[in-house]
C-alpha cells in the first residue's frame, strides 16, 4: 500500500502553505497523496469554530487550490475526535507516514488551531511531524541538518533507520550537528561514548560533522546554523527532559520550531 502525508487544517492561510509544501515534498518522495483533516473538536476547544457548510466550503476551495498546483490524489477527512486522536487514527486507516503541520510566530494571531496544538501533536503522533514555517515554499531538498544531544546511551535513543529512511527517498547530504555550551562540563567518558555512537550509527551515510559553541540559546544556534549551511530541513529527536538532559525536551523542541526559518522534522526518541 502506498504511503500517504497527511496535513491538519484549520482553514488559516498558514495551514495552507503547510497543506502546500507537503504537495511538494510528496512529489519528492514518491508519495502517493495528501491527506486533508479538520478535527471540529480542536476548532471547538480553541473557540473558532466553523459550521457544517464553513468546514465543507473551506475544505473543497483547500482541496482546488491544491489541484490547481498539483496532480497528487487529495483527500478531505473531518470528525470530532480529539486532534492527536483523530490524526493517529488516519495514520493508520490511510497509510501515513508524516504528518506535516504549519506554525507561525508564538504571538501571531494567525497562528489558530493548528499552529497552537503543533508541538503537543508532535509529542503524540505515531509518525514524525514536520513543521513548516509560514510562508515557507518547497525546495529541493539536497541538505539535512540533524541535531543530536551528547549522552551517555546515544546509540539506544536515536531512530536511526526511520531517520535514514527518510534521508535516503530524498537523496539528501546529511550534516550532523552538536551544538556545546561555554565551559562544558559533560564528562569525558560521555563525550566519547557518544561520539562513538555518533560514527557507528550514520558513518555508513558519510555525512559531515559539526560541533560548533554556542553564543545565546542553543536552539538559535542550531537554527543559524542549518540557514548558514544552506539546509533545506532541520532534524531533531525529542525525549524526555531526564534522558536528554534539558536538550530536546519541548520547551527546546518549541524553541527550535519557532526560531527555525527551514522546516523542522521532529522524531520521538527511542526508549532506552
Amino acid at each position: 500500500m502506498e504511503k500517504n502525508i497527511l496535513v491538519p487544517i484549520d482553514f488559516s492561510e498558514n495551514a495552507f502553505d503547510a497543506a502546500l509544501y507537503a504537495s511538494g515534498l510528496a512529489l519528492e518522495m514518491g508519495v502517493r497523496g495528501i491527506v486533508l483533516y479538520h478535527s471540529d473538536t480542536a476548532a471547538s476547544n480553541s473557540r473558532i469554530s466553523e459550521s457544517a457548510d464553513e468546514i465543507v466550503k473551506g475544505m473543497e476551495s483547500i482541496q482546488q487550490r491544491l489541484n490547481d498546483q498539483t496532480n497528487l490524489e487529495i483527500t478531505c477527512l473531518t470528525d470530532r475526535d480529539e486532534l492527536t486522536d483523530g490524526i493517529n487514527r488516519i495514520v493508520v486507516s490511510y497509510n501515513v507516514d508524516l504528518v506535516v503541520m504549519g506554525i507561525t510566530g508564538r504571538n501571531r494571531l494567525g497562528q489558530r488551531i493548528i499552529g497552537s496544538n503543533v508541538f503537543r501533536v508532535s509529542e503524540r503522533a505515531a509518525v514524525p511531524v514536520l513543521i513548516v514555517p509560514s510562508g515557507c515554499k518547497f525546495q529541493k531538498i539536497e541538505h539535512i541538518a540533524l541535531a543530536v544531544p551528547i549522552i551517555a546511551d546515544l546509540g539506544a535513543r536515536i531512530p536511526r533507520e526511520t531517520i535514514k529512511r527518510f534521508i535516503d527517498r530524498l537523496g539528501a547530504k546529511l550534516m550532523i550537528l552538536n551544538v556545546g555550551m561555554p565551559r562544558d562540563k559533560t564528562p569525558k567518558s560521555i563525550l566519547y561514548s557518544a561520539l562513538s555512537d555518533l560514527f557507528e550509527l550514520f558513518d555508513d551515510d558519510e555525512p559531515s560533522y559539526h560541533f560548533p559553541t554556542a553564543i545565546g540559546s542553543t536552539a538559535n544556534a542550531i537554527s543559524t546554523f542549518a540557514s548558514d549551511n544552506h539546509a533545506q530541513l532541520l532534524i531533531c529527536i525529542s525525549g524526555e527532559q531526564r534522558a536528554f538532559q534539558n536538550l530536546f525536551s519541548r520547551s527546546m523542541t518549541e524553541r527550535l520550531g519557532y526560531s527555525s526559518k527551514v522546516p523542522l522534522l521532529i522524531f520521538k526518541s527511542l526508549e532506552a
